[in-house]
């Protein structure tokens, strides 16, 4: 005959749960994802929660690429699309070595018209000069004249320019348009 435990006796008996579940933070370039493993009669299921490689934030489904040129794991703030593929800030300055961001206000201001020395020093307070050397010697740039040195940009400038808008353009002061 079959012994059924009554309500009282399983109280009485010492309750050990026999499922745990762990988040941890996932490592660098990798998306998440779930494992189970057994542990002291128990099992736990260990959740990999992904994190922006650049800026810290949770990534969610909709809300999360890969770098096709660092494999880091980035949020649709800290990407951009680059001849088709997503890329984070720091491969777009390793593909466009601009200068950063005052190398990208200058070519913008160049693309705008403002195409001569004195009017870029104005913008620029350290001076302008050093980056459009820079800029030059890179091809994002050509320098005109002989006597008023005007500047005009590339087909490598107008890339780079797309390529920096979405991390630059947000807090780009009026003047330099």
């Amino acid at each position: 005959m079959l012994a059924i435990k009554g309500d009282e006796e399983m109280e009485r008996e010492e309750r050990r749960p026999v499922f745990f579940e762990r988040f941890i933070p996932e490592e660098q370039g990798i998306l998440g994802g779930r494992t189970f493993y057994e542990l002291e009669g128990g099992y736990v299921k260990r959740i990999h929660i992904p994190f922006c490689d650049v800026c810290g934030r949770e990534l969610s489904r909709d809300n999360r690429f890969l770098c096709s040129r660092c494999r880091k794991k980035v949020c649709a703030e800290c990407v951009t699309k680059v001849e088709g593929r997503y890329v984070c800030l720091e491969c777009v300055e390793r593909m466009y070595p601009v200068g950063g961001e005052i190398g990208y206000r200058i070519l913008v201001s160049i693309h705008k018209g403002i195409d001569n020395l004195r009017k870029l020093n104005k913008l620029i307070p350290e001076g302008a000069e050093p980056y459009l050397r820079r800029l030059k010697a890179r091809g994002f740039i050509l320098e005109k004249g002989l006597m008023r040195r005007r500047y005009c940009i590339t087909a490598l400038g107008v890339l780079a320019i797309s390529a920096f808008s979405k991390f630059y353009d947000d807090e780009l002061d009026p003047q330099y348009l």
